[in-house]
């Protein structure tokens, strides 16, 4: 299934030289319902370039939770505490 984009219509364009100027979508970004239904929030963007003939995508993935990994804390006075060696030779 085609994600559909946000932006400019087209990706890829090419001058002839005559005046006619050839404008195309030729990339795409497809996907299964299995992706859809985890999440369905994702946007595919036509960015602008002017300096090439195809347009760059990017592909934002939104509804994702990025966890954040706690820190790591240790107290000296933890080592006077009765088993806490033990606690940390097994973690």
């Amino acid at each position: 299934q085609d994600l559909g984009f946000v932006g400019g219509k087209y990706t890829w364009y090419r001058g002839t030289g005559r005046g006619n100027t050839i404008w195309e979508r030729l990339d795409r970004a497809v996907t299964t319902t299995d992706w859809i239904d985890m999440l369905p929030a994702t946007k595919v963007v036509h960015l602008e370039c002017g300096s090439s003939d195809h347009k760059p995508l990017i592909i934002q993935l939104k509804g994702i939770q990025i966890k954040q990994q706690k820190l790591w804390r240790f107290e000296q006075i933890w080592l006077e505490q009765a088993g806490c060696s033990e606690v940390v030779d097994l973690a």
